[in-house]
């Protein structure tokens, strides 16, 4: 019995310190029946050069170029548009990461042995630390709504970012764009939309290794405390649907509190009051009707003041290290 098809799609942007590595990692796959899409978008440095040499030694390979320079998630959406037809199941591998070489196997695997499944997780590496545990072992598939729910109740986050999971290319292809360009935190908000009505699969090893020390956007977005409104986002825009109304109220307003209480200590510290910041909160804000109690987040500025204060060992060692970094 044939392997289901697989279309592999890393869009790339002057990454040339890590595409080859990233390619090669694809390459080495011990699942075999998968091609792999290339879209350059537009590179000033020697990206595409590197694509086309694997281009040119291996079949599987296919390189495109963006008709003009896009942003970052319209890039994304562009190549996801290039899947194949046939293709069962789709992985996003992004230019400055790689993954292992049973990666596709694995989590091919889990997504075949159930039709409900739309997207596939696994353990990854983030530099040199593991994350994305938490769910138990000795299962494979799990309610998609309950997985919503247990990163609003416990904070468990197992998605991480698009090199992270596995999805169905049905429901790739059945959106003009996948992610939504309007929502700064687009990859984790279409998890959360397409396990309102699918469930989500997990491989309990690791698949995936993901760079954070460069000067990528996830880099500068670690920066923005992006947690409380990821919760506070994906509550609103989508809890509705999987929580019972009494529930939705109580972790909507605890969540409501977390944002307000994230944005008044980083105000305090100088990093809430950046223009890059304050844009990306705003547009999260926007894309989910939310307008904080500024009254409250100014009582929660006074308190981390008065805690700064309180604690001067503790704040001290916080600014040396704040500034050695």
């Amino acid at each position: 019995m044939q392997e289901p098809f697989v279309s592999v799609v890393t869009p790339f942007y002057n990454t040339d310190s890590y595409l080859a590595e990233c390619i090669e990692s694809v390459l080495a796959q011990r699942y075999e029946n998968f091609e792999y899409i290339l879209v350059n978008n537009h590179s000033t440095d020697s990206s595409r050069e590197i694509a086309q040499k694997y281009a040119d030694r291996d079949a599987r390979v296919k390189l495109y170029d963006t008709a003009t320079l896009l942003p970052q998630v319209q890039n994304y959406n562009n190549a996801l548009r290039q899947i194949s037809p046939q293709s069962r199941f789709c992985k996003v591998v992004q230019a400055d990461d790689w993954i292992l070489p049973d990666c596709l196997a694995s989590m091919v695997k889990v997504a075949a042995s159930d039709a409900s499944v739309a997207l596939v997780g696994a353990y990854g590496q983030i530099e040199e630390r593991v994350h994305f545990y938490g769910l138990p072992l000795g299962t494979s598939v799990f309610s998609g709504k309950e997985v919503c729910r247990r990163f609003w109740v416990d904070g468990l986050y197992i998605f991480g970012s698009p090199t992270c999971v596995l999805y169905r290319s049905d429901l790739v292809r059945s959106r003009h764009d996948f992610y939504d360009a309007t929502c700064p935190l687009e990859d984790a908000d279409v998890c959360f939309e397409l396990l309102q009505t699918w469930n989500f699969g997990f491989v309990h090893q690791v698949l995936t290794f993901t760079r954070r020390q460069n000067e990528s956007i996830h880099t500068e977005l670690s920066r923005y405390d992006q947690h409380p409104l990821l919760k506070l986002m994906t509550i609103l825009r989508h809890g509705r649907e999987c929580l019972e109304p009494a529930e939705f109220e109580r972790l909507r307003n605890a969540a409501a509190r977390e944002y307000m209480h994230s944005l008044g200590s980083k105000a305090v510290t100088g990093i809430g009051l950046s223009p890059g910041f304050r844009r990306f909160h705003a547009q999260g804000r926007a894309c989910c009707g939310f307008e904080p109690s500024w009254a409250r987040v100014a009582g929660y500025s006074a308190t981390t003041v008065m805690d700064l204060l309180l604690n001067p060992k503790s704040t001290a060692e916080t600014l040396w290290r704040r500034w050695r970094s």
